[in-house]
């Protein structure tokens, strides 16, 4: 599970600004959302509700355009939160996947 626990100290960070999205952006979704294996992603998923809402905010950028059933059930699992703004974003971002499909 490295490639989550690394996915997981990204998106954990705290970062100023537009920090994360000039720096981790692409290094989340060239390497480590590629590299994630079947378990890591059943623990993202698992992991999602005791998480920051910034942080699903950034997995659910980060998901965006990726193509797979586990990243869709990821995008479901957080249209579940209960942060508005969150809820927002990924239903923008679904049905935005959903129109390039």
């Amino acid at each position: 599970m490295d490639n989550y626990k690394e996915l997981d100290r990204v998106l954990s960070q705290p970062y100023l600004g537009d920090a994360f999205y000039d720096a981790d952006v692409e290094y989340v979704m060239d390497v480590l959302l590629p590299s994630l294996k079947q378990g890591e992603w059943c623990a993202l998923g698992a992991c999602l509700e005791e998480k920051s809402s910034l942080y699903k905010y950034k997995l659910a950028y980060c998901i965006e355009g990726y193509d797979t059933s586990n990243a869709f059930n990821i995008l479901m699992n957080l249209i579940l939160c209960h942060d508005k703004n969150i809820l927002e974003e990924v239903l923008h971002l679904t049905i935005r996947n959903i129109g390039n499909s």
